[in-house]
């Protein structure tokens, strides 16, 4: 009779992977702790965790990728690495892109019909702009366009973060349009107090650069400089 010589050797390999898991899973958890702790001993903002949990509630599609995900640590498993203050702004971005992904996929045609308008119109001259052989002509293309499938234009968030006194927001997937809310709600981000959420009385500290309300800065909230100079509007 054969004696089974591995099946001890496969428990083992078995117990030492489930250990390699383990500990990666105790030093990503350990790696989390570190970085709050640096971002508070730097006064550093951060979002608190409820307003978070909020958001991933609220748009769970930008955030279903880390579901499966098993690389390494991605900046937005550390949270929202901005104050309180901002939560309105960044809420109203990450609605008007779930807005147009979700007119996209029943839509998905009438972002190119205007992008060709867009661009035919200026070089067609005044008396051809609106004759009926334009019209269809773009009838025409549309048809074609309705036969091929064009996907909607999908968004992982990647970071959320304040940087130079303003708001980053780092995405893979988007087009033209979603970019340009995003930087418009970056632009934004400077006419508003990080803490408060205030838009009044807007100014930045010098050093490490914050956008904060001159309320804020004089209840010394979280900053760590001494000096405040107004923005001009």
């Amino acid at each position: 009779m054969e004696r089974k010589t591995h099946s001890r050797q496969s428990r083992w390999v078995g117990s030492s992977q489930f250990c390699n898991k383990n500990r990666k899973y105790l030093l990503q958890k350990q790696i989390l702790k570190l970085r709050k702790i640096l971002i508070h001993l730097q006064k550093k903002s951060e979002m608190k965790e409820e307003l978070e949990e909020r958001l991933v509630k609220k748009y769970p599609k930008f955030f279903e990728y880390l579901k499966d995900y098993k690389g390494p640590l991605i900046p937005i498993q550390f949270g929202f690495e901005c104050g309180d203050g901002w939560y309105v702004l960044i809420d109203s971005l990450m609605e008007s892109i779930y807005n147009h992904i979700e007119s996209r996929k029943k839509h998905p045609h009438t972002q190119i019909k205007s992008k060709f308008w867009r661009a035919i119109m200026p070089r067609l001259h005044k008396s051809v702009r609106y004759s009926k052989k334009i019209y269809k002509l773009v009838n025409k293309i549309e048809k074609k366009l309705k036969k091929e499938n064009i996907p909607a234009p999908y968004v992982d968030i990647i970071q959320v973060k304040e940087k130079f006194g303003g708001l980053r927001f780092y995405i893979n997937g988007g087009d033209d349009y979603i970019y340009g809310m995003i930087s418009l709600a970056e632009d934004m981000s400077y006419r508003t107090c990080e803490f408060c959420g205030s838009t009044k009385n807007i100014g930045q500290t010098s050093g490490w650069i914050t956008t904060i309300c001159k309320d804020c800065f004089d209840k010394g909230s979280r900053v760590n400089s001494k000096n405040w100079n107004p923005i001009d509007e």
